[in-house]
């Protein structure tokens, strides 16, 4: 059976297990890359991890990207995330999405993060 997030958008941050506390692994990585690091958040649904994290990280060199393939979960994302600056969010379905936005870039100190993927390959 597969969730249909369209449907489930609208509640989706009303459970509980959506909360995202400060993810202290991205601490660790900045002590050891201070120029700057890039955070893929790979399924993102309604960005609440891209928000959480870019809140507390705020003065931190970070680049933040939310990736998702439910067109309506972005919706959500993005409008949760517009005012923060240095979030991008992108629909899987563009093409060749990730190498677009850093084309040409180095890509030491990436992460990324993916936690109850439902994205079924990127």
């Amino acid at each position: 059976m597969q969730t249909n997030y369209a449907n489930i958008a609208p509640n989706y941050d009303k459970n509980p297990i959506r909360a995202k506390g400060v993810d202290e692994e991205i601490e660790k990585i900045l002590q050891k890359h201070k120029n700057r690091i890039r955070v893929l958040d790979l399924a993102c649904g309604t960005g609440t991890y891209l928000k959480t994290q870019s809140e507390y990280y705020s003065k931190e060199n970070i680049e933040w990207m939310g990736l998702d393939k439910s067109k309506e979960m972005l919706k959500y994302a993005e409008e949760k995330n517009k005012n923060i600056k240095g979030i991008e969010i992108l629909d899987k379905s563009s093409d060749n999405v990730i190498i677009k936005v850093w084309a040409g870039e180095n890509w030491d100190n990436f992460v990324v993060y993916c936690i109850n993927n439902g994205f079924g390959g990127v």
